[in-house]
């Protein structure tokens, strides 16, 4: 996921450098090699918060807030970030995001328009336990179970 190629600014806070959580966050061949301070101290003070509460820091916290702003944009893509002039009032800003090249990609993208799938489910919705069937992308018709889409 290139973690550590990700950098979010903090616009409301000018003063701060710009954060990038996963920067020490090293991939292995048996998984990850894991040096992030933030982290370990959270987890040092989540099991034994009297013998380590001094290892809680304000950046610290920022850090691992970034750091679920960066999972969701690495989850998600550059778009779930704001951009340009937008990006300037939000309390994050991602300011860089790994490149891939098109060998690294899974899905390749298409130059064929999406079309509409009807992928029927059954949820209950109503006091009585009523199912209802709904077809993805006309959330208006729900209709009783057994009944066709």
């Amino acid at each position: 996921m290139k973690l550590g190629e990700y950098r979010v600014a903090l616009p409301w806070y000018p003063w701060l450098d710009p954060i990038a959580p996963f920067v020490n966050w090293v991939p292995t061949k048996r998984g990850t090699k894991q040096n992030l301070e933030w982290y370990d101290a959270y987890n040092a003070i989540k099991h034994d918060r009297e013998n380590n509460f001094a290892d809680a820091k304000l950046i610290y916290a920022l850090q691992s807030v970034v750091g679920c702003f960066v999972m969701l944009c690495a989850q998600y893509g550059w778009d779930f970030a704001k951009k340009g002039p937008a990006a300037e009032d939000a309390f994050f800003r991602l300011i860089q995001a790994p490149q891939w090249d098109p060998s690294e990609i899974y899905v390749p993208p298409s130059e064929a328009a999406p079309r509409e799938r009807p992928y029927p489910f059954c949820a209950y919705s109503d006091e009585a336990g009523q199912a209802f069937q709904y077809e993805a992308g006309h959330h208006t018709d729900l209709k009783p179970a057994g009944v066709p889409i």
